[in-house]
C-alpha cells in the first residue's frame, strides 16, 4: 500500500459523531469532548440515571449509537455487554471463557477499553485474546488468541492495550512474534481478522497506541516497554524510534501519547523517567522540546490538554498523587493539589475528575488554580477503570457497578 493510499483511507475513516465516545480516551483518543455540562450538581448532588451490575475488571465504557459497551469478567468468563445509553435497558451479552490470573493478586478482569468501529466492538483481554463482535446483536464475528498465535507475553499485569480502529485495520500492542517475525505491534483485518502486518521489535507495555497526522504524514505513535515508535499505519515499518524506558523491568508505562498541536506530542512515566515532549520533523525525524522528571510523571493516566496546559495526575499510583496543570510548552508547573489517584477528562472548558474512590469533580481548566465547581460522590469501590462522556451522561465503573450520570445542560 503506497503512502498515497494509506492517507486517502485515513482521511476518509468515518468519523464519530461528537455525542459519542466510542474508544479508550474518546472520539479522537485524547481525552476530550466537545459536548457541554453543566458547571455544577444540583444540591442533592449528581443525579444518577440508571445503574447495572458488573464483573471485575479495570477497562472503561465504551459508547455508539445509543450502546454503552463494557468489557468486564464474571466468574470463569470474559463478557462483552451492551447497554442503552439512554435508559440502561440491557440490550446482549456475549462471554467466553478466560483463565487469566494476575501474579500479584490484583483484578483478574480486562484492562483495555473496547473500541466501537463500523458496527463491530474490538476488544483484547488481559489473556491475550483479542475479539470483535456485532455491535448491534453481540454475536462473534472472529476471534484472535494472541498469547498462542504470537507468543504474546503476559507481562506483569497483562495485556492492556485498546484497540486502535484505522480504516480497514485495527492495530494492538501484542509484544511478541508471528511467523518467526517481531511482532511487537500487530494489525489485523476489520473483516476477518487475518494478520494484515506486523512490526516492532519491542515488548508491549500497558499504553495505548493513537494515530497523528504529522506534517510528514501519518503515524500511529507507541508507547512501547522501550521507548517510542512511530509506525507506518499501512505497512507497519519503523518510522522512527527512541528510548525512553523505566528504570525497573517492574514498571507500569501506561500513558497514551498526547498530540500538541500539528506535530509535537508528549509522553510521561514514572520509576525515575519524567515527561517528554517530541517535535517530528522531515523524515519523521525526532527532535526533543524539554524534558523533565518531578513535573508530570504519569503512572497509570493520561493528561488532557487545553489551552497550552496539561491537566493531570502526577506521581505513583500507591504513593500518593496531586493533581496537576503543566505548561505544554516547556513543562513549568502552574499548580499543584493533592487528590487521590484518578483519571481526568476535558469537557468543552471542564475538568472532569474522577478518583479512585469514587469521587468526581467538575473544575474549570484554568492555570490559574484548581477551584472545584462541584463534588459529589458516585461510586463506591475502587475505580480504576477510565469513564466515558457521552450524551449528557458520566459512564463509569467500579468492580461491582456501571453507573450513568447526568452532566448535561439542562
Amino acid at each position: 500500500m503506497s503512502v498515497f493510499s494509506i492517507a486517502f483511507w485515513l482521511a476518509a475513516a468515518p468519523v464519530a459523531p461528537a455525542s459519542d465516545w466510542p474508544q479508550f480516551l474518546g472520539p479522537e483518543r485524547d481525552g476530550r469532548s466537545v459536548e457541554m455540562i453543566a458547571d455544577g450538581f444540583p444540591a442533592a448532588g449528581p443525579e444518577q440515571v440508571w445503574k447495572a451490575p458488573v464483573g471485575s475488571g479495570l477497562a472503561g465504557p465504551a459508547v455508539a449509537d445509543g450502546r454503552v459497551v463494557l468489557f468486564h469478567r464474571q466468574g470463569g468468563e470474559a463478557v462483552l455487554e451492551a447497554w442503552a445509553v439512554a435508559d440502561g435497558r440491557k440490550l446482549w451479552r456475549q462471554a467466553a471463557p478466560t483463565d487469566y490470573r494476575d501474579d500479584f493478586g490484583f483484578d483478574n478482569g480486562p484492562r483495555s477499553t473496547p473500541t466501537i468501529s463500523g458496527g463491530k466492538v474490538f476488544a483484547y483481554g488481559a489473556d491475550g485474546r483479542l475479539t470483535c463482535v456485532d455491535a448491534a446483536t453481540g454475536k462473534l464475528v472472529w476471534t484472535r488468541d494472541l498469547a498462542v498465535e504470537m507468543e504474546s507475553p503476559k507481562g506483569w499485569f497483562g495485556r492492556a492495550c485498546a484497540p486502535l480502529v484505522e480504516g480497514e485495520l485495527v492495530l494492538v500492542q501484542a509484544g511478541g512474534r508471528w511467523q518467526g517475525k517481531p511482532a511487537g505491534v500487530a494489525a489485523f483485518r476489520v473483516v476477518d481478522g487475518s494478520v494484515a502486518w506486523t512490526g516492532s521489535e519491542d515488548e508491549a507495555s500497558y499504553s495505548s497506541p493513537v494515530l497523528a497526522r504529522f506534517g510528514a504524514g501519518p503515524a500511529a505513535v507507541l508507547f512501547t516497554r522501550k521507548g517510542v515508535e512511530l509506525i507506518e499505519p499501512g505497512s507497519g515499518r519503523t518510522l522512527a524510534r527512541e528510548m525512553f524506558e523505566p528504570d525497573i523491568a517492574a514498571s507500569v508505562s501506561a500513558c497514551t501519547p498526547i498530540r500538541l498541536g500539528e506535530n509535537r506530542f508528549f509522553l510521561s512515566g514514572c520509576y525515575a523517567l519524567g515527561a517528554k515532549v517530541w517535535e517530528v520533523g522531515p523524515g519523521f525525524s525526532l527532535k526533543t522540546v524539554w524534558a523533565k522528571e518531578g513535573a508530570m510523571d504519569c503512572h497509570y493516566g493520561t493528561p488532557v490538554v487545553h489551552d497550552g496546559h496539561l491537566y493531570g495526575f502526577h506521581g505513583r499510583q500507591e504513593q500518593g498523587q496531586e493533581m496537576r496543570c503543566v505548561s505544554a510548552a516547556n513543562g513549568t508547573v502552574a499548580w499543584s493539589t493533592r487528590l487521590p489517584a484518578g483519571s481526568v477528562l476535558l469537557a468543552g472548558t471542564t475538568l472532569v475528575v474522577l478518583t479512585e474512590k469514587g469521587e468526581l469533580i467538575l473544575a474549570p481548566a484554568t492555570p490559574r488554580g484548581f477551584k472545584p465547581s462541584g463534588r459529589g460522590q458516585i461510586l463506591a469501590a475502587t475505580v480504576r477503570g477510565y469513564p466515558a462522556l457521552s450524551q449528557g451522561l458520566l459512564l463509569a465503573r467500579d468492580g461491582k457497578t456501571l453507573v450513568a450520570v447526568r452532566l448535561g445542560k439542562g
